[in-house]
């Protein structure tokens, strides 16, 4: 073997080494979560219960659904918001443009006084429920 050959052999046998060695490039994370926080004129409050309880009621069997809760502040009563986790992105983007989630927006459009605080998140991993849930459950 000439020398030439075995140093090309030597550089190629280097950068495959270089490039075996190198680290896989990192995930790109994919929101499949939502939580959106809004607050509504008091006086709506009882309306905007209503609104939500339909649009959880709409959305628990749609596919890629794992969660979807609806909240309501202790001692403000006219704060809520709504909690969701599906199963992958593009599930999340079909729910978002979803009638449905139109149809929510624009009931409350009215009794809002602060615009929806929407937040898309990556996987975000919570404590498994330990029993059947009530109405007197507390988040925190």
């Amino acid at each position: 073997m000439s020398v030439r050959a075995f140093a090309a052999f030597l550089i190629g046998a280097q950068v495959t080494a270089v490039a075996a060695q190198a680290p896989a490039p990192p995930q790109t994370l994919v929101a499949t979560d939502r939580v959106a926080y809004f607050e509504t004129a008091p006086s709506d409050v009882d309306r905007t219960i209503a609104v939500l309880k339909a649009y959880r009621q709409a959305n628990q069997k749609s596919p890629g659904v794992i969660r979807l809760e609806v909240l309501q502040q202790i001692g403000r009563p006219n704060l809520f918001a709504i909690a969701e986790k599906w199963s992958d992105g593009p599930s999340l983007q079909t729910h978002l443009a979803s009638p449905t989630n139109k149809k929510m927006r624009d009931e409350l459009q009215n009794a809002l006084i602060s615009p929806f605080d929407e937040r898309l998140l990556a996987p975000v991993t919570v404590q498994p429920t330990t029993g059947a849930t009530t109405d007197q459950v507390i988040y925190v």
